[in-house]
């Protein structure tokens, strides 16, 4: 089984007429011998340092997934080691620039992908997307799951809600930032809307290579019909299993 994926951040109209940057990142790289990792963050806009909180979670993910391979065992506490260095590398931004840590308040969303086992973490806001193998039906996390209703999350804060899964079989995967639910989820029910991903994973069964994933995804982002609809920055990663 092998793992395949992409994707693209594309800055938002608000950003474009202010003229300031997008302040999203994403990455899809390889982990450890047989991993493949999907990392996206959405840099707060509210702080001035968030776009550089966001490009510093992907790298340390970077670092840090080279060496560590996860089980249904261990996860949670790799996961938590991976959030103390994330700080650690955080703290000392900071210093650098002479701010507080929280002025590069960022989510994070993070998957995992080791043959036919799925581990991702979530911070914050932001979707994580999954279809199981053989199923047609596309799942989330509600956002009324979260203790923190109201909230947002960051890296930055002192002790961030971890939301943890492990999952087995996983046939399509997807992370995005907020900026792309009001056209990809249902906002009375939360759920996935199918037509949206639907085209993104049947694209995958032909097994793109990467660049031909990112292209396609970041070409939809820059759509005219779907920035009519999304003004804030949006990042989308898509993968598959070809299992």
């Amino acid at each position: 089984m092998a793992w395949r994926g992409g994707g693209a951040c594309v800055t938002g109209v608000q950003h474009e007429r202010s003229g300031t940057a997008g302040q999203d990142f994403c990455a899809v790289f390889d982990g450890a011998p047989g991993a493949l990792i999907f990392l996206v963050a959405d840099g707060a806009g509210s702080m001035p340092h968030g776009g550089d909180g966001a490009a510093l979670c992907g790298e340390v993910a970077q670092e840090f997934w080279r060496d560590h391979v996860l089980s249904p065992n261990n996860y949670k506490a790799v996961f938590s080691q991976f959030m103390d260095q994330l700080q650690g590398r955080l703290d000392g931004a900071a210093e650098t620039l002479g701010v507080a840590r929280e002025s590069l308040a960022s989510t994070c969303l993070l998957a995992v992908c080791q043959g036919e086992a799925v581990y991702t973490m979530q911070v914050g806001d932001g979707r994580i997307i999954w279809r199981q193998q053989g199923a047609d039906t596309y799942n989330t996390f509600k956002k009324a799951d979260s203790e923190f209703v109201n909230e947002t999350a960051f890296v930055t804060d002192k002790s961030p809600p971890l939301r943890l899964q492990y999952m087995r079989k996983v046939g399509f995967l997807a992370l995005m930032t907020d900026g792309l639910e009001p056209v990809s989820i249902h906002q009375e029910h939360q759920h996935p809307h199918a037509p949206f991903f639907r085209p993104f994973d049947d694209f995958l069964q032909a097994r793109p290579g990467r660049i031909k994933i990112e292209g396609i995804v970041q070409d939809f982002l820059k759509s005219p019909r779907l920035r009519e609809k999304c003004s804030d920055d949006v990042t989308l990663l898509i993968g598959g299993d070809d299992g």
